[in-house]
Protein backbone atom coordinates (compact mmCIF):
# COMPACT_ATOMS: atom_id res chain seq x y z
CA UNK A 1 0.00 0.00 0.00
CA UNK A 2 3.04 2.35 0.90
CA UNK A 3 4.07 2.77 -2.39
CA UNK A 4 0.85 4.37 -4.08
CA UNK A 5 1.23 7.57 -1.32
CA UNK A 6 4.06 8.52 -2.66
CA UNK A 7 4.08 11.91 -4.13
CA UNK A 8 1.02 12.60 -1.43
CA UNK A 9 4.12 12.61 1.46
CA UNK A 10 3.63 16.59 1.38
CA UNK A 11 0.14 16.86 2.20
CA UNK A 12 0.05 13.98 4.75
CA UNK A 13 -0.75 14.79 8.54
CA UNK A 14 0.05 12.87 11.82
CA UNK A 15 -2.95 11.07 13.41
CA UNK A 16 -1.61 12.33 16.71
CA UNK A 17 -2.64 15.83 15.95
CA UNK A 18 -6.77 14.70 15.09
CA UNK A 19 -9.40 13.27 17.09
CA UNK A 20 -11.82 10.84 15.78
CA UNK A 21 -14.97 10.23 17.42
CA UNK A 22 -16.30 6.79 15.25
CA UNK A 23 -15.09 7.46 11.41
CA UNK A 24 -15.15 11.44 12.02
CA UNK A 25 -11.89 13.18 12.96
CA UNK A 26 -11.05 17.26 13.66
CA UNK A 27 -7.69 18.29 13.28
CA UNK A 28 -6.89 19.68 16.79
CA UNK A 29 -5.98 22.75 15.36
CA UNK A 30 -8.53 23.59 13.15
CA UNK A 31 -12.34 22.14 14.34
CA UNK A 32 -14.10 23.95 11.29
CA UNK A 33 -13.18 21.25 9.20
CA UNK A 34 -14.69 17.55 9.26
CA UNK A 35 -11.97 14.64 8.21
CA UNK A 36 -14.36 11.22 7.60
CA UNK A 37 -12.62 7.69 7.00
CA UNK A 38 -15.83 7.49 4.45
CA UNK A 39 -16.39 8.95 1.17
CA UNK A 40 -19.76 8.23 2.01
CA UNK A 41 -20.96 9.37 5.44
CA UNK A 42 -24.89 10.28 5.59
CA UNK A 43 -26.25 7.04 6.95
CA UNK A 44 -23.52 4.62 7.03
CA UNK A 45 -24.76 1.14 7.57
CA UNK A 46 -22.16 -0.37 9.77
CA UNK A 47 -21.05 -3.34 11.64
CA UNK A 48 -21.90 -3.36 15.66
CA UNK A 49 -18.57 -3.23 16.39
CA UNK A 50 -17.12 -0.86 14.17
CA UNK A 51 -16.40 1.91 16.84
CA UNK A 52 -14.79 -0.17 18.92
CA UNK A 53 -12.06 -1.46 15.79
CA UNK A 54 -11.55 2.15 15.15
CA UNK A 55 -10.54 2.95 18.27
CA UNK A 56 -8.70 -0.37 18.56
CA UNK A 57 -6.87 0.26 15.14
CA UNK A 58 -5.81 3.83 16.09
CA UNK A 59 -4.54 2.89 19.27
CA UNK A 60 -2.21 0.22 18.01
CA UNK A 61 -1.24 2.58 15.41
CA UNK A 62 0.17 5.63 16.70
CA UNK A 63 2.46 6.61 13.96
CA UNK A 64 0.00 6.72 11.37
CA UNK A 65 -0.79 9.64 8.87
CA UNK A 66 -3.58 11.22 7.80
CA UNK A 67 -3.93 11.37 4.27
CA UNK A 68 -6.09 14.03 2.63
CA UNK A 69 -7.56 12.41 -0.80
CA UNK A 70 -10.83 14.54 -1.49
CA UNK A 71 -12.67 17.65 -0.07
CA UNK A 72 -16.18 18.79 -0.54
CA UNK A 73 -17.35 22.10 0.11
CA UNK A 74 -20.85 22.52 0.82
CA UNK A 75 -23.10 25.93 0.82
CA UNK A 76 -22.53 26.84 5.04
CA UNK A 77 -18.45 26.33 4.04
CA UNK A 78 -17.76 23.08 5.90
CA UNK A 79 -15.64 21.24 4.39
CA UNK A 80 -15.74 17.55 4.69
CA UNK A 81 -12.19 15.73 3.92
CA UNK A 82 -12.24 11.96 3.28
CA UNK A 83 -8.72 10.60 3.96
CA UNK A 84 -6.97 7.36 4.60
CA UNK A 85 -5.31 6.67 8.07
CA UNK A 86 -1.81 5.17 6.68
CA UNK A 87 0.66 2.90 9.11
CA UNK A 88 3.39 1.38 6.48
CA UNK A 89 1.28 -1.04 4.71
CA UNK A 90 -1.87 -0.83 6.75
CA UNK A 91 -4.67 1.26 6.20
CA UNK A 92 -7.62 1.59 8.49
CA UNK A 93 -9.83 1.89 5.96
CA UNK A 94 -9.15 -1.64 4.49
CA UNK A 95 -9.06 -3.33 7.76
CA UNK A 96 -12.91 -2.03 8.91
CA UNK A 97 -13.84 -3.51 4.96
CA UNK A 98 -12.17 -6.60 5.75
CA UNK A 99 -13.71 -7.26 9.25
CA UNK A 100 -17.28 -6.05 7.55
CA UNK A 101 -17.72 -3.23 9.17
CA UNK A 102 -18.19 -1.21 6.07
CA UNK A 103 -19.48 -1.72 2.35
CA UNK A 104 -16.73 -1.22 -0.38
CA UNK A 105 -18.80 1.83 -1.66
CA UNK A 106 -18.86 3.78 1.69
CA UNK A 107 -14.90 4.03 1.20
CA UNK A 108 -15.30 5.70 -2.47
CA UNK A 109 -14.76 9.10 -3.18
CA UNK A 110 -17.41 11.60 -3.76
CA UNK A 111 -17.84 12.08 -7.92
CA UNK A 112 -16.82 15.17 -8.92
CA UNK A 113 -19.33 17.30 -11.31
CA UNK A 114 -18.13 15.70 -14.46
CA UNK A 115 -18.18 12.47 -12.82
CA UNK A 116 -21.89 12.58 -12.67
CA UNK A 117 -24.19 11.17 -15.80
CA UNK A 118 -27.32 13.36 -16.71
CA UNK A 119 -29.64 11.95 -14.19
CA UNK A 120 -27.22 12.66 -10.89
CA UNK A 121 -26.48 16.03 -12.35
CA UNK A 122 -30.54 16.71 -11.84
CA UNK A 123 -30.40 15.79 -8.14
CA UNK A 124 -28.36 19.19 -7.91
CA UNK A 125 -30.99 21.73 -9.27
CA UNK A 126 -32.69 21.05 -6.33
CA UNK A 127 -29.64 21.74 -3.36
CA UNK A 128 -26.42 23.23 -4.03
CA UNK A 129 -23.69 21.06 -5.58
CA UNK A 130 -20.76 20.30 -3.60
CA UNK A 131 -17.73 21.38 -4.60
CA UNK A 132 -15.43 18.33 -4.88
CA UNK A 133 -11.30 18.83 -4.86
CA UNK A 134 -9.59 15.36 -5.86
CA UNK A 135 -5.94 15.43 -3.43
CA UNK A 136 -5.06 12.05 -4.62
CA UNK A 137 -3.76 11.14 -8.48
CA UNK A 138 -5.91 8.49 -10.20
CA UNK A 139 -3.56 5.64 -9.88
CA UNK A 140 -3.29 5.68 -6.20
CA UNK A 141 -7.22 5.57 -5.86
CA UNK A 142 -7.63 2.87 -8.00
CA UNK A 143 -4.90 1.06 -6.34
CA UNK A 144 -6.50 1.79 -2.90
CA UNK A 145 -10.62 1.19 -4.15
CA UNK A 146 -8.96 -2.36 -5.43
CA UNK A 147 -7.56 -3.61 -2.38
CA UNK A 148 -10.97 -2.30 -0.80
CA UNK A 149 -12.97 -4.39 -3.15
CA UNK A 150 -11.00 -7.42 -1.93
CA UNK A 151 -11.11 -6.56 1.32
CA UNK A 152 -14.84 -6.68 0.84
CA UNK A 153 -15.15 -9.70 -0.90
CA UNK A 154 -13.07 -12.14 1.78
CA UNK A 155 -15.72 -10.22 4.53
CA UNK A 156 -18.53 -11.59 2.56
CA UNK A 157 -17.16 -15.09 2.07
CA UNK A 158 -16.41 -15.05 5.97
CA UNK A 159 -19.79 -13.43 6.49
CA UNK A 160 -18.35 -10.39 8.74
CA UNK A 161 -19.96 -7.77 10.33
CA UNK A 162 -22.48 -6.20 7.73
CA UNK A 163 -22.29 -9.29 5.57
CA UNK A 164 -23.69 -11.78 9.10
CA UNK A 165 -27.04 -10.97 7.66
CA UNK A 166 -27.14 -14.14 5.67
CA UNK A 167 -26.95 -16.18 9.00
CA UNK A 168 -29.33 -14.42 10.57
CA UNK A 169 -32.09 -14.85 7.28
CA UNK A 170 -31.44 -18.42 7.28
Amino acid sequence: MSSCFGQQVSKNLSLSDFTFKSYLGIYKTDSSNIYSLLGDFLFPYHSDNSDSLIEDWIVKHPKAIVIPICISSAENNIKITQCWLVDCTDTINNYLVRNGCFSAEKMRRPQTWKELTRKEKSFYKRIDKPEITILIDPKSYTNYMDQINIAEKLAIDKLLGIWNYKLNNK
